[in-house]
């Protein structure tokens, strides 16, 4: 997909950094209750690493969910 990228660590006067950057999210449903479901998610610029959800230096790993349940149909 794409993604607009803005810094809003003042919400009241957003900056926008980036727009049409391309943000991935991989999620993996394990079942029913849900307690190992997860998911993963990445904004590049190009080839440029912007945002990963869990990097472990090459890629960007799927993290166990907190809480809820994922539900892919």
């Amino acid at each position: 997909s794409k993604a607009n990228l803005s810094d809003v660590t003042n919400p009241t006067s957003p900056v926008s950094l980036f727009g049409g950057v391309t943000l991935q999210i991989q999620t993996t449903d394990s079942g029913e209750p849900g307690s190992s479901d997860s998911i993963a998610m990445t904004l590049l610029n190009g080839s440029t690493l912007l945002y990963s959800s869990h990097w472990d230096g090459t890629q960007t790993l799927e993290k166990i969910l907190g809480g809820g349940n994922l539900v892919a149909h």
